[in-house]
């Protein structure tokens, strides 16, 4: 996933070179869903690192902001979690990983996507309505 993509190391150089390999990928989508495109990430460090940030500017990608912890209002969060939890084994190898990953996306029922897109139009009306 391009999310586990990001995180996997902290070093500048290990982040220049998986946002050489994100580039095409991120223009390509940002492309497709057309100027309305804004990147759903977290607070995570690794995703908030001021080389991710820059590289994001440069490409012209707009950010969603998110309320410091808070993972159940990102939805690959909670997807991600859905595909774990059909796994009753952690892979062993990274190809093994690969393999789950792959199986589980296509496997997955697009009932389960409907729901999380649903539960999320409530959960962000509502956090809108707290006040700040």
């Amino acid at each position: 996933m391009v999310r586990d993509f990001i995180g996997i190391s902290h070093r500048p150089a290990h982040l220049q070179a998986r946002l050489r390999h994100l580039r095409p990928i991120v223009k390509l989508y940002a492309a497709a869903v057309g100027p309305s495109f804004v990147l759903m990430d977290d607070n995570a460090r690794p995703h908030r690192a001021a080389i991710v940030d820059d590289f994001l500017e440069s490409e012209g990608v707009a950010r969603m902001e998110w309320p410091a912890y808070s993972p159940g209002l990102n939805l690959i969060e909670n997807l991600w979690m859905s595909l774990i939890y059909r796994r009753s084994a952690p892979p062993a190898t990274l190809r093994d990983l690969e393999t789950a990953q792959q199986e589980e996306w296509r496997l997955l029922d697009s009932a389960v996507v409907d729901h999380l897109v649903t539960s999320m139009i409530a959960l962000c009306t509502l956090c809108m309505k707290v006040p700040r």
